[in-house]
């Protein structure tokens, strides 16, 4: 599992602190899955960790969307977007905890879409 992997690398205090941000918010639940851990609110994922290459990388389901406010996202994939980290140090925690709260937004409003295209088509 990558989940036991990330906590026993050279990385640990660093994933395991931004571990502890993510998890900070009651509503957001883990999920130790093969390649990455997952973090999920009760719609959807909302981000991703893990530890790659000496870098721990918080990537962020819906990062495309959040790019426009948080520009500091990396990353040209169609939907996830993701920060690297090396150091504790460069983890601006107030800024994380936006991101992770635009990204449970952004899950109410899929799931509003979502609902209305459902009464929509029932009709």
């Amino acid at each position: 599992m990558q989940f036991d992997l990330d906590i026993e690398s050279d990385q640990n205090r660093l994933f395991k602190h931004l571990r502890s941000i993510i998890l900070s918010f009651e509503t957001i639940k883990e999920k130790k899955n093969p390649k990455q851990t997952t973090y999920y609110d009760s719609r959807s994922a909302v981000c991703m960790l893990r530890v790659r290459q000496g870098k721990v990388r918080l990537s962020f389901a819906n990062g495309s969307s959040l790019c426009r406010e948080f520009h500091e996202l990396q990353g040209s994939a169609k939907i996830v977007r993701y920060l690297e980290f090396e150091a504790v140090e460069d983890v601006d925690v107030a800024r994380i905890k936006e991101m992770l709260e635009e990204s449970m937004l952004l899950n109410i409003e899929k799931e509003a879409v979502r609902e209305l295209r459902k009464s929509a088509t029932a009709r």
